[in-house]
């Protein structure tokens, strides 16, 4: 790939042009990807905003590029359901076999709700490699056919792709919307987000991810081909801007409960009510997980963060997006690289440590 075009686009305060210049140098050397993406909200001021590099396509990456996030988008999911829940037309406590309709492998049925945003559906065995290379039929019969492993006390399983996209059935059966639809009218509409968080890449329009690998970076097949560009659904996914995404962590942090339609005690249930901390197989450490969020994002590999901190990472942390109240920070990082050589947990630990250290900076420093 060609280095034109890198000249990244910003607005950045100068506590973080450290953090800028870091981004900058590991994109355009290929060590991290090939572009990158990097918002922060702090108490409802924009401190970074900014943009560099290229994309799959070797097209500039501004600040509003759109990219494929994966699991960074499961939040929408869970917002979601805190919706219906709020309206009263599914809780917490619902076993799934209540809530979809038509064939579903009985131990599934026995799940909950709670089971599944928690990541304790004993999904983690889930064949995702045969999942993406489904049509959108194909994909839904995996799903309710998948078997869940025990669940013991030393141990978590992990619900990946199987988990997320049972709770999309549970949405469409119990407020007879497709998910998309529900999403955007109940949750991302209130915050004035419609426009900006989509479901379905265009690829006339959204950037292409890449795969960094020995021998270079190459687009991602998995976003490349026909049905992962109009079938892969919301529940496990979204197509958003770094930019968008901060936004949304700080309507978290900053809007009073009325304006996301969810009552106060219904997000704080989201955002508080944690499991155990508990070693987790597929990401192979000791973490905690909220009703739908990553929570303490320091035991997920996200820097200094505090324990109040929650979030969401997507495809092996390309992108990482979150908020932490004590910093009154929301953030959202994408880093166009999936790494095929070396875990993408360095380059998230920069990135937050040198965030948060911006950060405490610019608590001591004028308003700008």
């Amino acid at each position: 790939m060609n280095s034109d075009s890198r000249t990244p686009e910003r607005t950045v305060h100068a506590n973080f042009d450290a953090l800028v210049a870091l981004l900058d140098s590991r994109t355009r050397s290929g060590q991290w990807g090939t572009g990158w993406q990097l918002c922060c909200i702090q108490q409802g001021q924009t401190v970074i905003d900014a943009a560099g590099g290229i994309d799959g396509r070797e097209r500039p990456v501004e600040p509003t590029s759109r990219f494929s996030i994966y699991c960074a988008g499961k939040p929408l999911t869970a917002l979601a359901v805190a919706a219906a829940v709020e309206d009263k037309q599914l809780s917490f406590d619902d076993h799934i076999g209540d809530l979809i309709s038509g064939h579903l492998r009985p131990a599934l049925a026995a799940l909950t709700v709670r089971d599944l945003l928690t990541h304790r559906g004993g999904l983690g065995g889930f064949p995702s490699a045969m999942f993406v290379a489904q049509t959108a039929a194909g994909r839904e019969g995996l799903v309710r056919s998948i078997q869940p492993q025990p669940y013991t006390q030393t141990g978590t399983a992990y619900s990946e792709f199987a988990g997320w996209e049972l709770l999309r059935l549970c949405l469409q059966h119990t407020t007879g919307q497709d998910i998309e639809s529900y999403i955007t009218h109940r949750v991302l509409a209130p915050l004035g987000l419609a426009d900006a968080i989509g479901f379905r890449p265009d690829p006339s329009t959204h950037k292409l991810n890449v795969i960094v690998a020995d021998d270079g970076p190459r687009p991602l097949l998995l976003e490349a081909g026909t049905i992962n560009t109009t079938q892969v659904r919301v529940a496990t996914g979204a197509v958003s801007s770094a930019q968008a995404l901060a936004s949304l962590y700080d309507a978290l942090l900053r809007l009073e409960p009325r304006h996301l339609g969810i009552s106060g005690a219904t997000l704080d249930r989201l955002l508080n009510e944690r499991t155990e901390r508990h070693f987790d197989p597929v990401l192979d450490r000791d973490c905690q997980f909220g009703l739908g969020f990553m929570v303490n994002l320091a035991d997920h590999l996200c820097g200094p963060l505090g324990e109040s901190s929650f979030g969401h990472t997507g495809l092996a942390g390309m992108t990482f997006a979150g908020a932490d109240p004590d910093l009154g920070l929301a953030f959202a990082c994408h880093i166009n690289g999936m790494l095929d050589h070396q875990p993408a947990t360095e380059r998230r630990l920069q990135v937050t440590a040198e965030l948060v250290e911006g950060i405490t900076s610019v608590r001591a420093s004028p308003r700008w």
